[in-house]
């Protein structure tokens, strides 16, 4: 059973979070000085485009609200409880916005956080998906359901609800390449692993240092000690960009699907899960987030 639900993002900021939202377009000054600070010219360029063409513009969503559940209530559930929908949201100025670029590896700070009025950027390590890629790179990229695959494009942010690691963002996708995301569950959330403190965890199998961040299932996971406050500063309304310039228009032609070099051409081997790491069940979407503690080699 599907029905059309129209809202309008803009109930869902405050008076005061409005009124320091900055106009577009934005100043050309201020995009230098967010340039200076390390982020691409090309994904930012990319990024005030998208926003100054779709201002005001509805979007689409296929979704999902649960039985049983208040259907403002954005947490995930079992797949037996969801029914399904189409809702409407809307793109308005926010004081914030992400671009994470997934050309870098995942020992770099590649998750920009931008504020708008002051111009400062905050970077972060960020995890990419398991099926993406088992090493430091994200190579592969899909929209499919349990694929297990980051997704590029352009997301927005909108409400928050408490999972399996506390603090958690949902998100919709706005393009063909990210349109399955609320059904695949694609959130933004914290985790251990995303830690810079993974980076030198010991390896099981190998006795080395894993030298990259843990996989989620799909999430960008942000570290435990950042998230929370990343999270409050995006919800309601951020434009969340994931990017890969090398990959990003194949991803919008192929709705989704896009592939670079192998980092590794190692055949897969079974998950090993740290000690303290839940089990984790073979259907993503039974799980209140998309993502866990994969540390594979």
């Amino acid at each position: 059973m599907r029905f059309l639900l129209h809202l309008s993002m803009l109930c869902l900021f405050g008076g005061t979070a409005a009124a320091q939202n900055s106009p577009v377009p934005r100043d050309p000054a201020l995009l230098e000085k967010i340039i200076g600070q390390g982020v691409p010219r090309e994904l930012l360029t990319e990024l005030v485009a998208f926003e100054a063409a779709n201002l005001d513009r509805e979007f689409l969503q296929s979704e999902y609200v649960c039985l049983g559940q208040e259907w403002s209530n954005p947490k995930p559930c079992a797949e037996k409880r969801r029914l399904g929908r189409d809702r409407t949201v809307r793109l308005h100025p926010h004081a914030a916005a992400v671009i994470i670029d997934y050309s870098l590896p995942s020992d770099e700070k590649r998750f920009y956080l931008i504020h708008w009025d002051t111009g400062e950027v905050e970077k972060f390590f960020a995890t990419h998906g398991s099926g993406s890629g088992t090493g430091r790179f994200a190579t592969r990229f899909s929209n499919r359901k349990d694929s297990r695959q980051t997704s590029l494009g352009f997301y927005l942010a909108e409400g928050v609800y408490k999972g399996t690691y506390g603090k958690t963002l949902r998100m919709s996708g706005l393009e063909p390449a990210n349109s399955r995301a609320y059904h695949r569950d694609i959130v933004l959330h914290g985790a251990w692993y995303a830690s810079e403190a993974f980076l030198s965890r010991r390896n099981p199998r190998t006795g080395e240092a894993f030298g990259r961040l843990g996989l989620s299932w799909g999430c960008p996971a942000l570290s435990l000690a950042v998230a929370g406050r990343v999270i409050d500063s995006l919800k309601n309304g951020a434009l969340i960009y994931h990017a890969h310039p090398g990959l990003i228009e194949t991803a919008r032609r192929q709705r989704g699907e896009a592939r670079g070099p192998d980092e590794t051409p190692l055949p897969p081997r079974r998950p090993v899960d740290l000690p303290g790491d839940p089990q984790i069940p073979s259907i993503e979407s039974s799980l209140p987030s998309s993502s866990s503690a994969l540390t594979s080699e």
